[in-house]
């Protein structure tokens, strides 16, 4: 008994079986010529934003050291990221089943060393161009509105903050300016009762300095500006900060943090690729053919050891 190979035995039984080797060579190139036709083809698409396109809102005012500002980076950082978050991709994937299995093939991206006016490439893949088209604008939308409402929600949270300090402010002033009428009032109380104790009736010229207080506008005048003190209603005239900070809330509540005309992608403006990714059909049936080929010589080498085996026995 023999495990060597009879080269010449074994060739002969190779020529024998050409047409089962050519048999199984056409079988598997027929497989992949069908495999191929039914395989669907991708289209992939891309939406290339520009800086350009990109608007962002304006630094909000700085008030009491209170600062609140998107640039040009934060917003197109918050967009990115809440472009690749899981979640938000589930989340349209839920409301857009139609989209399920292209979603997933959704990515953003952006060449490192691109230095010009090329921001981020948006693309996926999916078996229908237009659709493609429309899918791809639609979740771009979807992002955008997610990032304005984040925007919108972290600048009402700052404003009322920057509000709450303000009228936090505003009371203080208002007290300390209570307390500096009640000082204008009680110092020209004081003056009134040396005035009446020194006879002093209207307005006179003072000839000296030795009175603390001013006595020499006469009883009159002293009680007419003390009624005026303790009727007014204006307390900005005793604290003038009052003004201040009443027209630093009035500017917050009219000018700024109108988050509603920020927009992050100019859909007017985007730029589509759409390319057709094709089989390539000659590289996909050379190897068929190639893989055909050694499964019937597979056979032929089985059938050889077969044969050789009851040979030897």
């Amino acid at each position: 008994m023999t495990n060597e190979i009879d080269i010449s035995l074994f060739l002969k039984i190779l020529w024998k079986s050409k047409k089962v080797i050519l048999l199984s060579m056409l079988v598997f190139l027929c497989l992949s010529l069908l495999y191929s036709k039914i395989l669907p083809r991708y289209w992939l698409n891309n939406i290339n934003i520009y800086s350009a396109d990109m608007k962002y809102p304006i630094e909000i005012l700085n008030v009491n050291n209170i600062n609140i500002s998107y640039s040009k980076s934060d917003v197109t950082q918050l967009y990115v990221d809440n472009f690749n978050d899981i979640n938000n991709k589930k989340c349209f994937i839920d409301s857009n089943k139609k989209t399920a299995n292209l979603i997933e093939r959704v990515i953003i991206s952006k060449d490192a060393n691109d230095n010009n006016e090329f921001i981020y490439q948006i693309a996926y893949k999916s078996k229908n161009k237009m659709r493609n088209d429309f899918e791809l604008v639609k979740y771009a939308n979807f992002i955008e509105t997610i990032v304005l409402n984040k925007i919108k929600e972290n600048v009402s949270i700052r404003k009322k903050e920057i509000i709450n300090k303000l009228n936090n402010n505003l009371t203080l002033a208002s007290i300390l300016a209570k307390e500096n009428r009640k000082t204008e009032i009680n110092k020209n109380k004081y003056a009134l009762e040396a005035a009446r104790a020194a006879y002093i009736e209207k307005p006179m010229l003072e000839k000296n300095s030795g009175y603390n207080i001013s006595v020499s506008q006469g009883v009159l005048v002293l009680e007419a500006k003390i009624k005026m003190l303790t009727n007014a209603q204006d307390l900005s005239v005793f604290n003038t900060n009052i003004n201040v900070i009443k027209s630093k809330i009035e500017f917050i509540n009219q000018n700024i943090f109108n988050v509603d005309k920020i927009t992050v992608i100019n859909n007017e403006k985007v730029n589509f690729i759409s390319e057709l990714e094709i089989t390539d059909y000659r590289k996909n049936s050379f190897i068929s053919v190639f893989l055909g080929f050694f499964i019937g010589v597979f056979f032929v080498f089985s059938k050889y050891l077969f044969q050789n085996k009851q040979v030897n026995e």
